[in-house]
């Protein structure tokens, strides 16, 4: 299991996993921005990432393997550059589950999830039902 890390680094990984969903709602640019935090975060502290690591042997030989066959049909593929960019940007799927993982190991995290999904689905929900009768959105 993940070692001790500072206690800043652990609000700050719980923090963006917590508003993850909440910019989901948004649109795709603002939880690309928190991916894009947390994977600086995590590429400047190599004890989470050897930890990480350490932790995670089998998903992370998973998900590299999927990464190089998907990089290696990209070359098969008609338009050829567009798919290479596409390919390559898969990798922020593995800093997204490192962030996840790291943010996991916070005990309050689950709850506070839990009760971020229920307020986004509350919302969700209100908003469905109020563009169903008066066609407006929130």
């Amino acid at each position: 299991m993940i070692q001790e890390h500072s206690k800043l680094s652990a609000y700050i990984f719980s923090l963006i996993g917590l508003l993850i969903p909440f910019s989901l709602v948004a649109g795709p640019l603002l939880p690309e921005i928190l991916i894009l935090i947390g994977t600086v975060l995590i590429i400047f502290n190599k004890k989470l990432m050897l930890d990480f690591y350490l932790s995670n042997k089998k998903f992370i030989f998973i998900f590299l393997s999927f990464y190089i066959l998907i990089i290696i049909s990209s070359f098969f593929s008609f338009d050829q550059k567009v798919s290479l960019i596409k390919s390559i940007t898969y990798l922020r799927f593995l800093f997204l589950s490192c962030i996840i993982f790291l943010a996991l190991n916070n005990y309050k995290f689950v709850e506070r999830l839990f009760i971020a999904f229920a307020i986004i689905f509350t919302y969700l929900f209100f908003d469905s039902i109020l563009e169903y009768f008066l066609n407006q959105n929130l």
